[in-house]
């Protein structure tokens, strides 16, 4: 798909998988539309690694960053949603970044990073626009040293697609 954008990082220890939604937010979750046959992909990735390379993976990260157009001003909804009523004046741009630690099915602890941002035109970024960005970053704890086996890599991406799909699309909409 040309409008979205799929990176899989690969270091000597971690597998990054990263999401990103380039299209008109309206248009629903694009990564409904491609999971099932990524994932086949996935599985053959993981095994050509793990019975070639001979490689420990310690850790794994999800991350998926999807977009929603609003009825008013990104920077708007989030200081009246989450701000105490004028503790804030005349704010140029508001962040909203959550940390979570859970335990995914389990498989491993991990960190579970919701990033909210509006997101700006790069031809005039003082422009306050109605789109709001969510980044959704489930990844293994750094200081928990895991040796997951084939299997196991391709479970948590799909843990982690499910816990996304399931316990965070309400908040943002993402559709199709």
């Amino acid at each position: 798909d040309n409008t979205n954008t799929l990176n899989c990082n690969v270091c000597i220890n971690r597998i990054d998988l990263l999401f990103k939604e380039n299209k008109d937010p309206n248009e629903g979750l694009s990564l409904n539309n491609f999971w099932s046959t990524y994932l086949k992909t996935l599985n053959d990735f993981v095994r050509c690694i793990k019975n070639n390379i001979e490689v420990s993976v310690w850790r794994l990260g999800f991350v998926v960053t999807l977009s929603s157009m609003l009825s008013e001003s990104a920077n708007k909804l989030l200081a009246e949603t989450y701000l105490k009523s004028n503790i804030f004046s005349n704010y140029y741009e508001i962040q909203l970044n959550i940390l979570n630690k859970l335990t995914l099915n389990n498989l491993c602890h991990i960190n579970r990073w919701l990033k909210f941002k509006p997101l700006r035109l790069s031809a005039d970024p003082s422009k306050d626009i109605v789109i709001l960005s969510l980044e959704l970053d489930l990844n293994t704890l750094p200081e928990v040293r895991y040796t997951f086996n084939e299997a196991e890599i391709v479970n948590f991406f799909n843990l982690a697609y499910n816990h996304i799909i399931s316990e965070v699309s309400g908040l943002i909409k993402v559709g199709g």
